[in-house]
């Protein structure tokens, strides 16, 4: 069974939905971890508040990747089917 772009597309995304969703479960479970800041000294306030920015900058820029990368993949997919349509039916 031959897979539609459609197809392709909506498991891509579904993936990419998947993955982010995971990637801010794990973050939740970080930050909850992070102790009381009325028994952090001020650097190490500060040290964890660089932490968190870092990490969630972090996220975002990976999921923001994979969502592109995903987006060059539905391209050539969709590039590819072009080709199969050709080759199958030249003179159309």
């Amino acid at each position: 069974m031959a897979t539609t772009y459609e197809e392709f597309a909506a498991k891509l995304d579904r993936l990419d939905e998947e993955f982010n969703k995971k990637m801010q479960e794990q973050n939740s479970k970080f930050f909850a971890d992070k102790p009381d800041e009325s028994t952090l000294s001020p650097e190490m306030k500060e040290h964890y508040e660089k932490f968190e920015r870092m990490i969630k900058e972090h996220t975002e820029k990976f999921n923001k990747k994979m969502h592109e990368h995903s987006e060059h993949f539905k391209s050539k997919f969709a590039e590819l089917l072009e080709q199969q349509k050709a080759a199958q039916y030249p003179g159309k």
